[in-house]
């Protein structure tokens, strides 16, 4: 499991270019959004840039659910940055995703502040007691909190799985499905390696992110764990995520010894009449560019003389010898 996870970005067509662009994303996601929020607490104004300054860590993880389903079929390779705008659409519903499962951690921190301003404010007469009561509520509360951040951990990747597995966000915040993977030996092998291949990595190319080549460093770990959490959930939604993947994933842009990819083509396929809204994915990753105007140009001009050369016409044949006679023909006229 490990190995094929570890070989997907270099069994890719685009394997480097991949890492590049994914580790510039991560880059403006760690600099970017902070800023973000640090002017959004100074005015409420920032809001409306949201869709803007979120981007780059919304494609991010939309990539991440896309190399999840790539896993989960058991892909030899990671597609690339293609159809930025399904990534993008993609991140908003892994972002929902992710918000759904830690509000019941967002509930225990209310109570625990509701809790203390009622004790802290004397609203409740509890005499001595007071410090006590609050001091062992704080402490329940906070044990509940961290054990649901550690079950968090663990179950946010099969919720992901899952939601990768059917495209469906309803599938993701199902507690049967969910639990389902999680239970599977699988999925909990997966996420252990997971986990061990982050830390790791975290340890190993942390002192790098200072000179920026650490970025696409880091992208290739996540990358590696999230694949991990594809392979792992596998045995238990294998079969939905190739249906899903078969549906969503270009397949210029999937595992190069597939035998059913796609060819593709330089020029967007019309479906049912409409065209494409994105070129294809061989002209957005490079492997193909598509003619321009004065190519097209150039080119009938080209075929144009050829068909002259092997075919010239009577009145052509008369230019090249300077023979006016050859293009008229007189004619006496009878007066009358």
């Amino acid at each position: 499991m490990l190995r094929d996870a570890l070989s997907v970005l270099p069994r890719s067509d685009d394997g480097i270019g991949t890492a590049i662009v994914g580790g510039v994303l991560l880059f403006l996601t760690v600099v970017v959004v902070p800023l973000w929020v640090a002017l959004l607490v100074a005015t409420p104004v920032a809001l409306l840039a949201a869709p803007i300054a979120l981007a780059p860590a919304l494609v991010l993880r939309g990539y991440y659910v896309r190399v999840i389903q790539s896993g989960l079929a058991g892909e030899t390779s990671v597609p690339s940055f293609v159809g930025w705008g399904g990534l993008y659409r993609t991140g908003v519903a892994s972002l929902l995703l992710s918000g759904a499962l830690l509000l019941p951690a967002a509930v225990l921190v209310a109570l625990g502040g509701a809790a203390g301003a009622v004790i802290q404010l004397g609203r409740v007469d509890l005499g001595g007691m007071a410090e006590p009561v609050y001091a062992v509520s704080i402490a329940f509360l906070s044990v509940l909190l961290v054990g649901y951040l550690l079950a968090f951990l663990y179950l946010r990747p099969a919720a992901l799985s899952c939601f990768a597995a059917t495209g469906r966000l309803a599938a993701g915040l199902s507690p049967r499905r969910i639990l389902r993977v999680a239970a599977s030996g699988g999925f909990a092998t997966g996420w252990l390696v997971a986990m061990f291949v982050t830390l790791a990595g975290l340890v190993l190319v942390g002192p790098f992110v200072a000179v920026l080549i650490g970025f696409p460093l880091l992208f290739v770990v996540r990358v590696v764990a999230h694949n991990l959490y594809g392979r792992g959930a596998s045995e238990t939604l294998g079969q939905e995520a190739s249906e899903t993947l078969d549906s969503t994933v270009p397949g210029d842009a999937r595992d190069p010894t597939d035998p059913e990819r796609s060819a593709g083509g330089v020029e967007p396929v019309a479906i049912d009449g409409e065209i494409p809204p994105e070129p294809s994915p061989e002209i957005q990753v490079g492997r193909r560019v598509p003619l321009t105007a004065s190519d097209v140009l150039s080119r009938a001009a080209a075929r144009e003389g050829e068909s002259l050369q092997a075919d010239p016409s009577d009145g052509n044949g008369a230019e090249e010898t300077g023979d006016d006679s050859a293009s008229f023909e007189w004619a006496d006229v009878d007066d009358q």
